[in-house]
């Protein structure tokens, strides 16, 4: 369950979640910008109306994570299980 945070309209760029992560909340219509994600538990996360361009999310942990009309451009996505989130609509843009 994500706590009551609540971040709209926000951009993040070049971040390195595993050493600097964002605080576990809602993110509506949030930019994330090449910033690596590879291997970051994202359990309690809920992404709304989130574009991800040219990041890495190898091997994230997904359980519990919702994505909410997500778009990934760019993305590198090995590893994933979209089925371990809590909804699955998003899109893959290579």
């Amino acid at each position: 369950m994500a706590s009551d945070l609540i971040m709209e309209d926000r951009e993040w760029n070049d971040l390195d979640w595993k050493a600097s992560p964002p605080p576990v909340g809602s993110y509506d219509q949030c930019r994330f910008i090449r910033c690596d994600l590879s291997g970051a538990v994202l359990r309690g996360y809920h992404f709304t109306d989130c574009q991800f361009s040219d990041c890495d999310l190898s091997n994230a942990d997904l359980l519990g994570v919702v994505f909410n009309d997500v778009l990934f451009t760019g993305c590198k996505l090995t590893g994933l299980h979209f089925e371990d989130c809590h909804s699955i609509p998003f899109a893959a843009l290579s």
